[in-house]
């Protein structure tokens, strides 16, 4: 097991909100006021990561071509993380972000232009209730095949990601949704309000 995944299994990322996965790209998000990064589970608080952060992701094995990405960040631990029976919340969903995957893009870290994507959800910070403890903040990079319509909750609806169902995740999402989607890579950060 990879140091990589072996981060992303130890605090749950790997079960709770995603299936084992082959890593293809790493992902770096900078809050720009805090200059905080989040990495793989250091505390962030919420006042330091409410505006939304610049996102870079660096491949580290070639992609498909003919493939759309697709970045969200989502909060498993609704209301609590011992006790998250009401699934996860939604807090960033962009699609067809402009990445390279090819072979010539491999170790080379790519800034996405967040002004050139497809904006389903925009980012909203954390915001945990008061003495829920941890919340995991967690970037996951997806890509489809190209040609299929990535959909999502709306704006008013991110809580258990527009299902109205109880312990519903992004992964229940794409699947309800007939979204084909493959986990290319993940990173987090942990919050609280305590």
């Amino acid at each position: 097991m990879s140091d990589y995944t072996s981060k992303l299994t130890a605090d749950g990322i790997i079960s709770d909100i995603i299936d084992q996965f082959e890593i293809y790209a790493e992902i770096e998000a900078v809050f720009p006021s805090s200059k905080q990064t989040v990495d793989f589970g250091n505390l962030i608080t919420p006042v330091d990561s409410k505006e939304a952060p610049e996102v870079s992701v660096k491949f580290t094995k070639p992609v498909k071509d003919d493939v759309t990405y697709t970045l969200v960040v989502t909060d498993p631990d609704a209301p609590r993380r011992d006790n998250p029976t009401l699934g996860e919340v939604a807090h960033a969903l962009f699609t067809d972000l402009n990445l390279d995957g090819s072979e010539n893009s491999i170790g080379k870290w790519q800034k996405i232009d967040f002004t050139k994507v497809t904006t389903i959800l925009s980012y909203i910070g954390p915001g945990p209730p008061k003495g829920t403890g941890l919340h995991r903040y967690t970037f996951i990079l997806y890509s489809s095949p190209k040609g299929i319509k990535v959909t999502g909750p709306s704006q008013e609806n991110r809580r258990t990601w527009g299902s109205g169902i109880p312990g519903f995740g992004v992964r229940d999402w794409y699947k309800k949704e007939k979204i084909e989607m493959t986990v290319l890579g993940a990173n987090f950060f942990n919050s609280k309000n305590d």
